[in-house]
């Protein structure tokens, strides 16, 4: 089926469940990917600013999907509102969240950063219910409401600093990018990279205008860091 505005075929999967079905040992993997991020960023953010930092992760990520979608004869999107979802979503989902999710590292613990910053899956229960009528059952508000006490747990040592702020924005962020992802119904792995490339050079263009040109040790630890944090614990974790 196509989508309305004669995009290319439609995906059963969007960018914000790009595995269709995955596998509990593949949720794992997924799981540790993510979570081990934060400690190879806080590392790598030794060596560079926090805005070039996040924008070269993003525009790795989003290059190296590209490939790959390129290599597997992916059809590209098309449409006017289909690249103007994916620009938003860019921008909501990469360069808002990205550069929040860095930026809440500097001042507050790495556990207590990945804990805040990885609250969407409590966040987009309400919005879904609301905007796209989800039934919520009393075993899911229970967990929410386990949920939200968890990071009032995490949050309350740490302060309501800057860093706790900054990561919950992020959250908030990938929330709104899970919800206009579910607007869009091109082929995902192209969808995935280009929203990478997009948020990844508005990241690099307000990393320019705050941070001036990037002052980055490009040391051996810092290649490998943003290797890993680029390539591993983000663009692979959306092949399927």
């Amino acid at each position: 089926m196509r989508n309305r505005d004669k995009g290319v075929a439609a995906s059963p999967a969007g960018p914000g469940n790009p595995l269709r079905r995955p596998k509990p040992l593949r949720m794992l993997w997924i799981t540790f990917a993510w979570g081990s991020c934060f400690l190879a960023i806080n590392i790598g953010l030794k060596d560079a600013p926090v805005l070039w930092f996040a924008a070269l992760r993003a525009l790795l990520a989003g290059g190296a999907l590209l490939a790959v979608a390129g290599l597997r004869r992916a059809p590209m999107p098309r449409g006017r509102r289909t690249w103007l979802l994916i620009t938003v979503l860019g921008v909501v989902n990469v360069s808002v969240a990205f550069g929040a999710m860095f930026g809440g590292l500097v001042g507050l613990s790495t556990g207590a950063a990945s804990v805040l910053a990885n609250a969407q899956p409590l966040l987009i229960v309400l919005p879904a219910w609301w905007i796209y009528k989800e039934r919520l059952s009393p075993r899911t508000l229970a967990a929410v409401g386990v949920g939200f006490a968890g990071l009032l747990a995490v949050a309350a040592p740490s302060g309501a600093g800057t860093g706790a702020w900054l990561s919950l924005t992020s959250a908030l962020a990938i929330t709104a990018g899970t919800l206009i992802s579910r607007q869009l119904k091109s082929d995902v792995l192209p969808v995935i990279g280009w929203h990478f490339v997009l948020g990844g050079v508005v990241l690099a263009l307000a990393a320019w205008l705050t941070e001036g040109a990037p002052a980055i040790n490009w040391s051996a630890r810092f290649v490998a860091i943003l290797l890993y944090v680029s390539l591993v614990g983000t663009a692979a974790a959306f092949l399927g």
